[in-house]
């Protein structure tokens, strides 16, 4: 049987689409009879996967400076090419053998299934030894494994945004309000990402984001078993997946169908218990101690650059003023993310109709991010297909994105001269400037927050039939 063309939707009506679709003939497209022969074959699965690869290619050019001088401080931080991979590499013994939770001793500041990618895939790197070959090349095959997964993310993002589509999630009640939503839409939000082009490199996250992903697709579906899987795997590779569980908590609690949703509740903890303990046991049996570094790294560590907490202790620092320490830093975190949380679960509670789940994983994964003593520069992507599929504006997104690559690069230029200490470059950038950028990116972040906050709030319960 002939495979007959896939057909879409035309570009949604939102302003910034329209005005950029002009070029190509409109949003309702003008040369669309003309050209739909020729360009069957480019789907919007196809469309995302090529906007993707370019933008992964641009994600490496951020990183080609680092290349020449073996990402050495501190140029690596002055010429924002900044990765942990090379450092993980040749810091945890990876270039020497050493694999994570197998290697006896081995200890690593990571869950158990991301140290053991990081050391398959230092396994997979050929020779021995430090040397800068075997480091960029361990760099590149996991740039090479970050992009395929970024793909990945791209489309289950897409396919979560048709799903909400179909269930009315995006439909608007104010003449304002752009009909939008399209899988092709929402998943270029992640391909064509600023902030996820500028960080992408810096980490393993996107895996973690992966799970994440797929799983809050499996929650839309109703597949609660396969969304409990995802969410212990995720949670063995980054531990953030795990808040995934309270939104499936807050559906079962304001369902429509409560025997339902609740059954699928406890299938979804039970299956995420169960992936994670997979993981974990063995890890744990094997060698205990590496097991629980993870854990003792996180709870004694000092506040992580650009966190709250780190502006807080670098301003009370310079005005001589008492500094807080990991332990008041862990206990006012913990006590204003549970008061958040409690917040999302009063409004999830409150709104007129039931939250979509996206936007209840995005408020969740938001204030973990803000409350919490570590933030790196490429958390921010964690929050990018939440984003997308929360039904936040484009002109929104946008101004998002400029102040987070605004907040990547004080970030850089901040350790730049943090890491060579009496050196004080005339382009050094002041503390106090670091810091409003960390503000900034905060203040963008809680405005995204209000937004959702507002729209679901004001959106109506449908109509009955």
């Amino acid at each position: 049987m002939a495979r007959t063309a896939e057909t879409h939707e035309p570009v949604p009506e939102d302003g910034v689409w329209t005005d950029a679709s002009e070029l190509a003939g409109g949003p309702r497209g003008r040369f669309a009879g003309r050209t739909a022969g020729a360009l069957a074959w480019l789907t919007h699965r196809r469309v995302l996967v090529l906007l993707t690869a370019l933008a992964a290619l641009l994600a490496y050019a951020v990183k080609q400076p680092c290349f020449g001088i073996n990402w050495g401080s501190p140029d690596v931080f002055s010429r924002a090419c900044y990765s942990d991979w090379p450092v993980i590499f040749t810091g945890r013994g990876l270039d020497d053998g050493v694999f994570p939770f197998i290697t006896p001793g081995a200890r690593v500041e990571y869950p158990v299934l991301l140290g053991l990618f990081a050391g398959l895939t230092a396994f997979l790197t050929p020779g021995g030894g430090d040397s800068p070959g075997r480091t960029l090349f361990f760099f590149e095959i996991n740039a090479v494994l970050a992009a395929i997964a970024w793909g990945a993310l791209v489309l289950v993002t897409a396919a979560t945004a048709e799903r909400l589509r179909a269930q009315g999630a995006f439909r608007g009640t104010a003449a304002e309000r752009p009909r939008w939503g399209s899988g092709l839409e929402r998943g270029a939000v992640v391909a064509l990402s600023p902030a996820v082009i500028a960080t992408v490199y810096i980490n393993w996250d996107v895996y973690a984001v992966l799970f994440a992903a797929v799983a809050l697709w499996a929650v839309v579906a109703r597949r609660w078993a396969l969304a409990g899987v995802m969410i212990g795997l995720g949670t063995a590779f980054k531990l953030y997946p795990l808040l995934l569980l309270g939104v499936v908590f807050l559906g079962a609690l304001r369902s429509d169908s409560p025997r339902r949703d609740w059954k699928g509740f406890g299938i979804t903890t039970a299956a995420a218990a169960l992936a994670w303990l997979a993981v974990n046991v063995p890890a744990m049996v094997r060698d205990f101690g590496a097991w629980s570094y993870f854990l003792s790294f996180s709870r004694e560590r000092e506040a992580g650059f650009s966190s709250v907490w780190f502006v807080y202790n670098l301003t009370a620092r310079a005005r001589g003023l008492p500094e807080m320490s990991p332990g008041a830093i862990n206990t006012a975190g913990m006590a204003l993310l549970l008061a958040a949380l409690a917040g999302i679960v009063v409004f999830a509670w409150k709104a007129p109709q039931r939250v979509q789940p996206a936007a209840l994983a995005f408020l969740v994964v938001a204030a973990f991010v803000l409350t919490n003593k570590v933030y790196s520069p490429q958390f921010v992507i964690w929050l990018v297909p939440l984003a997308a599929l929360a039904g936040i504006p484009w002109r929104w997104l946008i101004a998002w994105q400029v102040v987070e690559l605004l907040h990547w690069w004080a970030v850089w230029e901040a350790l730049a001269k943090w890491s060579t200490p009496g050196v004080q470059s005339q382009h050094a950038i002041p503390d106090g400037v670091y810091s409003l950028a960390v503000v900034a990116h905060v203040a963008a972040v809680l405005a995204l927050c209000a937004y959702v906050v507002v729209w679901e709030a004001a959106r109506p319960a449908p109509k009955a039939a």
